[in-house]
């Protein structure tokens, strides 16, 4: 009978043979840039980015770079439930506002080809739109245009844009029915995704050719080869990790959105882990290194540091993070670079499930060794003076637009918030509640120095907040004036507004009908909108201005009856 020899029984020559092989594989290895975790590590990572894939499911990718070197890769899941293909080094994934990094590359390397500078206003290069206040390159990069959002603006208009195929020349469209901003450019910084579908439009212009076939060329020479803004769904290359919702099953969806710059950039792990080498490792690419570490740089000039070439800038753990997050539908990616530390952690998925910033950030505080420590206080220090459940009813306003309402309900005290269910709370001190299933969701009641009722909120998850109490006195007061039709021409969105009881009103836009709250006398709450109303302003006509999450000034004219 023939058998196999165990390995224990190899003779001196085979163990020599196998030795030889084993230090070449190391050799290998370190040649390559590679490395690996502690057994330890890679256990308690590996379990962090298995925590969110039950069997059968979509899934992640996750990978480390330290010091020039990839020390972890790990897929989990599924890129296609249907043939059961799992997640691999090959699968693609859209990398959503990620892509904004590369977009923001390809204006530093026509920069440096001189084709553009920093100071190039927006309407040199695109003189269709209708702005009459100058916008720069700089302001473009750093999202201090005032340029409203696209997709804000299409769901104002009731338009569902992921269901839809438009390209960056719909965006244009749209914005060139803009006539006003949502501030002076230079005067503050709100995020908008139309900055950089605009920097995409700059680029075809400066360039000569389309965004997708300089980008391409630059991929190529930065060694990305599976790397591309795909601006046409019916060909994007495969295999695709593709989205994946969860509603009691996991249900896929069509991907057919065809705008670049902002995002729609698909890559795989190791294109991304390249990357993060190129950028920590200093002799790689050479010709490129003047160019890369610029891009790690706030912009220079800017009014703000905060947001720089496509690229966030703050703390974690009191450590500096280069960072930026994405999601478009079930897609999420995330990367946290550590300049510091010569670090980086990656995360990608294809599942609606996935806490890929949670996950992130377990993984990054583990490998800081601040895994104990909090950023931010996680309760109140100390208890506050007795408050009666029917004083602290009421409204609360955050400087920055969130509103908290607390109620009563079936004998108890309620939270609620615009898009959540609402939450009961339990007094845990005189001055201080907690969510009752969540009892690290902690609203400590107290008054400011002119009396006005505050409430801080604390959580594991965020930096403590405060919220102040909004007090209106309604007697008197004409609910029915603000009744009657608006119109606003940049959208062509038209507004229905009827007086329902006391501060409620019912809006019907979009054919919808929503509900909103007065907040205070010229000011309404209308889902995650608010509309700050005045009597006489152009031609004398009532109207309102729409704010939302990254659209301001939108402004509405109340129409003739």
């Amino acid at each position: 009978m023939v058998g196999f020899e165990p390995l224990f029984a190899l003779k001196s020559h085979d163990m020599k043979i196998l030795s030889l092989l084993f230090f070449i594989c190391l050799w290998y290895n370190i040649a390559l840039g590679q490395s690996s975790l502690s057994v330890a590590q890679n256990h308690f990572i590996t379990k962090i980015c298995e925590r969110d894939v039950p069997p059968g499911a979509p899934g992640v990718a996750c990978g480390i770079v330290q010091d020039g070197a990839i020390v972890y890769t790990y897929y989990s899941g599924f890129a296609n439930l249907l043939d059961s293909v799992a997640i691999s080094e090959e699968s693609r994934f859209n990398i959503a506002s990620n892509a904004k990094q590369f977009t923001a590359l390809a204006i530093l390397k026509l920069i440096e080809e001189q084709q553009l500078s920093l100071d190039d206003e927006l309407k040199s290069v695109l003189p269709n739109l209708q702005y009459t206040r100058p916008i720069t390159i700089r302001q473009l990069l750093t999202h201090t245009s005032g340029i409203r959002d696209v997709y804000d603006l299409w769901n104002l208009q009731g338009i569902t844009w992921w269901k839809q195929t438009y390209s960056n020349a719909d965006a244009l469209r749209l914005l060139a029915q803009q006539n006003d901003l949502n501030f002076t450019p230079g005067e503050t910084y709100l995020y908008s995704n139309s900055n950089y579908i605009l920097l995409a439009e700059i680029v075809a212009r400066a360039s000569g050719q389309t965004f997708r076939e300089y980008t391409n060329q630059m991929f190529k020479g930065l060694g990305l080869m599976h790397t591309a803004f795909e601006s046409d769904h019916q060909r994007i290359k495969a295999p695709i990790a593709l989205p994946y919702f969860n509603f009691d099953t996991w249900s896929g969806y069509e991907w057919i959105w065809n705008a670049v710059g902002d995002g729609n950039l698909f890559t795989t792990l190791p294109d991304l882990l390249r990357w993060e080498q190129i950028i920590q490792d200093k002799k790689r690419l050479p010709n490129w290194k003047k160019m890369i570490d610029l891009s790690q740089q706030p912009v220079a000039g800017a009014e703000q540091e905060g947001y720089g070439y496509g690229l966030e800038f703050g703390a974690f753990k009191n450590e500096p993070v280069v960072f930026h997050h994405g999601s478009t539908g079930a897609w999420k990616a995330t990367f946290m670079r550590f300049p510091n530390r010569n670090l980086t952690v990656l995360t990608l998925s294809n599942s609606g499930k996935t806490l890929v910033v949670d996950q992130n950030e377990k993984i990054a505080a583990y490998l800081l060794g601040k895994d104990k420590v909090s950023d931010f206080l996680l309760a109140p220090e100390r208890e506050g003076g007795y408050l009666a459940r029917e004083d602290i009813l009421g409204v609360y306003e955050q400087a920055g637009g969130t509103i908290f309402k607390f109620i009563e309900k079936e004998d108890d005290l309620y939270l609620r918030r615009e898009g959540r269910n609402d939450v009961v709370l339990e007094r845990r001190s005189p001055n201080i509640w907690q969510q009752l299933y969540d009892p690290a969701f902690k609203q400590e009641f107290t008054r400011d120095s002119a009396g006005h009722l505050t409430v801080t909120v604390y959580h594991s998850s965020h930096a403590p907040y405060t919220l102040r109490k909004i007090v209106t006195d309604w007697k008197g007061y004409n609910f029915e004036k603000w009744t009657g039709t608006y119109f606003n021409e940049e959208t062509g969105v038209r507004m229905a507004l009827k007086h329902l009881e006391e501060q409620v009103y019912q809006i019907t836009w979009s054919d919808k009908k929503r509900q909103g709250e007065l907040l205070t006398k010229n000011r309404m709450r209308v889902g995650s909108y608010q509309l700050h109303f005045f009597e006489q302003q152009k031609e004398d006509r009532a109207g309102f201005y729409l704010a939302g999450d990254r659209i301001r000034r939108v402004y509405f004219q109340k129409e003739q009856e």
